[in-house]
């Protein structure tokens, strides 16, 4: 009886053809419906660091023209880059002329 447990075991320990191609074949599908995702990322990132660095170059080169504005002509610079605000109708001060 213990020889045939052992040989039993022993049949059993491997794994056929056919489920060795089923594995095959569900990895083939996960690959084949990842793959495209995963590729079309790193399009996606370059142009994400693009748009970042142009986004940086502008920033940077926007506060070196103000810097330089204020440093060369203050008065002139604050009006062309801090314009003022728009004066409020001046009202009456409640007290009559000529009266």
């Amino acid at each position: 009886m213990k020889s045939e447990t052992m040989k039993h075991q022993m049949a059993q320990r491997g794994f056929t053809l056919i489920e060795i191609m089923v594995v095959m074949v569900i990895l083939g599908l996960l690959v084949a419906i990842v793959a495209p995702n995963i590729m079309g990322r790193s399009d996606q990132a370059r142009v994400t660091v693009a748009e970042t660095q142009m986004s940086n170059m502008l920033t940077r080169w926007t506060s070196t023209a103000l810097i330089t504005a204020i440093t060369r002509q203050p008065s002139r610079a604050l009006r062309h880059w801090c314009p003022s605000p728009v004066a409020a109708p001046s009202r009456g001060t409640g007290i009559r002329k000529g009266t």
